[in-house]
């Protein structure tokens, strides 16, 4: 596990310096951090080994959450094509 934070760092900074040049390829973040996590897991290299009842997982799974959770509202009232019936959410029947 001591190596674990410096791997996921390396992964990440690695992203990071390629995403520009990937940008418009099938190569998507989650793909390359799926198998990063693959390679770098008990499955493979074995460099990051943690279990699934590590306290650890609990936060990264509740933060990952929280992340995915803000961006998706932040972005929602440009993804839903506006009707003249919802104004300021106030008229819920449109006549």
């Amino acid at each position: 596990m001591t190596w674990a934070l410096p791997a996921i760092a390396v992964v990440l900074l690695g992203f990071v310096a390629i995403s520009g040049r990937v940008a418009g390829t099938p190569i998507t973040a989650p793909i390359v951090f799926t198998v990063s996590g693959f390679l770098l897991g008990g499955e493979a290299v074995g460099v990051v080994d943690v279990h699934a009842t590590a306290e650890i997982v609990k936060l990264l799974a509740e933060v990952t959450l929280a992340l995915v959770l803000f961006s998706d509202a932040s972005t929602w009232p440009n993804s839903v094509p506006r009707s003249p019936c919802l104004r300021d959410f106030s008229v819920s029947v449109c006549r």
